[in-house]
């Protein structure tokens, strides 16, 4: 038995007699067979050592795999979600900018709908005829009947006078306007 051992351990059994005192012990006589026996289930024990560490180390290898595909399917589904929310931003801003691109096109089109109602206006307010029916239409209620008498018509042009001065129509308008009452 003491031929199997290692010089470090022989080392240490040497100086465990030496402090203690006493004699080595002498090294039993072991049985061949049993031995073999001995060695046989150290054997096995370390065979299944062996394929429990094998065994162990397939199952970390399989769920670091499990970790390893978890992981790449979850990023997967991050660039997924990225990728839609992109798209979905894409979209909200091509429709705020086609809203605006309307609302724009409205404005403009209300500018020059409210410019051309302007301008028929004032094409209307300038037309002679019309400026002539307005103002006559203006003092038509203002103005009092001249009689038949010659001295009711210094009354009538007084007062067609002060009309004119009130209501501001241009002299060219004046005696159309008188025509009309």
């Amino acid at each position: 038995m003491v031929w199997m051992w290692e010089r470090d351990e022989l080392l240490n059994r040497f100086a465990e007699v030496i402090l203690v005192g006493g004699k080595p012990e002498e090294p039993t006589v072991v049985d061949p067979e049993l031995k073999k026996q001995r060695l046989a289930s150290e054997m096995r024990k370390w065979e299944q050592e062996v394929e429990l560490q094998k065994h162990r180390m397939e199952m970390e290898a399989e769920l670091e795999r499990q970790k390893a595909e978890t992981e790449r399917q979850k990023l997967e589904f991050d660039k997924e979600k990225a990728e839609m929310e992109h798209q979905q931003w894409l979209a909200e801003r091509e429709e705020r900018k086609l809203k605006e691109e309307m609302e724009q096109k409205r404005h403009e089109e209300g500018l020059k709908m409210q410019h051309d109602k302007e301008k028929t206006l004032e094409q209307i307010q300038n037309d002679i005829a019309a400026q002539a029916k307005r103002y006559g239409d203006a003092i038509r209620g203002s103005i009092i009947a001249m009689g038949p008498d010659p001295l009711d018509a210094t009354v009538f042009f007084k007062c067609a006078e002060q009309l004119f001065a009130d209501y501001e129509i241009p002299q060219k308008f004046q005696a159309k306007v008188l025509f009309s009452v």
